[in-house]
């Protein structure tokens, strides 16, 4: 009698280890999924916002072009590209609240590749965790030459 009671409790003991066990494994497996999942969600977030900025960046109008008070669309002055950087480099604060931690640059392709100008750069610990870029095809025009040119605006947004 007292070895059955001794071979039911083995039993019973064994069938907890092996419970217990495959809950561990399950455990382990949905914790991976979790951080997979919220990687990839950070990630997209990042890219959402990386969008929002550019969106808001190529829309300044601090740098936009106007003929007749009709502004063009995805188009940039150089000259205005100029003067607003100077205006953001002394106001950074506010701006920081449109454009966060990121970086924003417009550089010339085509005819003047030349031309490269960085209009935002906040970054005070000057590392990056995650980052996300985007190009933006624009038009440069050049008000003094009165000429249109090829350009990308890059925007670099950090977590």
């Amino acid at each position: 009698m007292k070895k059955k009671a001794q071979a039911g409790m083995f039993e019973i003991i064994v069938v907890l280890f092996v419970f217990f066990l495959l809950i561990g494994f399950g455990l382990i497996f949905y914790a991976g999924m979790q951080k997979r999942s919220s990687t990839e969600d950070s990630k997209r977030v990042l890219e959402l916002r990386a969008v929002r900025v550019a969106q808001i960046a190529s829309t300044l109008p601090e740098l936009q072009c106007s003929l007749d008070n009709a502004v063009r669309e995805n188009c940039i002055e150089v000259e205005k590209a100029m003067a607003a950087k100077d205006v953001i480099e002394k106001n950074i604060a506010d701006y920081y609240d449109m454009f966060g931690y990121g970086k924003i640059s417009i550089k010339g392709i085509y005819p003047d590749s030349s031309l490269s100008m960085l209009l935002y750069d906040f970054n005070p610990s000057r590392q990056t965790y995650d980052t996300t870029a985007i190009q933006i095809p624009i038009s440069l025009y050049d008000s003094v030459k009165k000429q249109n040119y090829f350009g990308v605006l890059n925007v670099e947004v950090y977590s």
